[in-house]
């Protein structure tokens, strides 16, 4: 097999992913076929992490993610991934390293989505003030990411509510 196919075998599987209505179980197929194809291919893990845990399947998703970490440590969006999935698990603490370390790594796109994340992962922490300093972040972020603006009023109205607790 060649990695043509494994190539081809990603895009069906990023193709029904990123479907109007995402098809979880195809995109698992064929996500699961281009890693059978090329295992040493961080992106198609990555994918397939994004799968699993879109389908409630967090201890997969995990694996699958920290296996694409091992496979390209550099890539900041494979960390802030890592985190955004151990965030949706509950791993609160966990969620908190992964995106610090993905943030510190610089990123090219997605920083205010990903400092979200963070300030998100330290409010179930209990750590108010670093919570408040990534919603100060956030807010202060200006680029022309798709949803920055959006993220932008979230991170205001959330650093006005933990200010009110303070």
């Amino acid at each position: 097999m060649s990695n043509e196919e494994a190539l081809e075998e990603f895009r069906k599987g990023q193709a029904a992913l990123l479907g109007q209505t995402p098809d979880l179980e195809r995109a698992e197929t064929h996500l699961r076929k281009s890693i059978e194809l090329d295992p040493d291919a961080d992106d198609p893990r990555g994918w397939l992490a994004a799968a699993l845990a879109q389908a409630g399947k967090f201890p997969e998703a995990l694996v699958e993610m920290e296996q694409a970490v091992a496979l390209a440590p550099a890539d900041p969006r494979h960390q802030i991934a890592l985190g955004s999935i151990h965030l949706h698990a509950g791993q609160w603490e966990d969620a908190v390293g992964s995106l610090t370390k993905g943030i510190e790594l610089g990123l090219e796109h997605g920083e205010a989505e990903a400092r979200v994340y963070l300030a998100q992962a330290f409010e179930q922490c209990g750590k108010t003030e670093s919570a408040m300093e990534q919603w100060k972040e956030v807010a202060a972020i200006d680029d022309s990411y798709p949803n920055s603006e959006q993220l932008r009023g979230a991170a205001n109205h959330c650093l006005a509510k933990l200010e009110k607790k303070s």
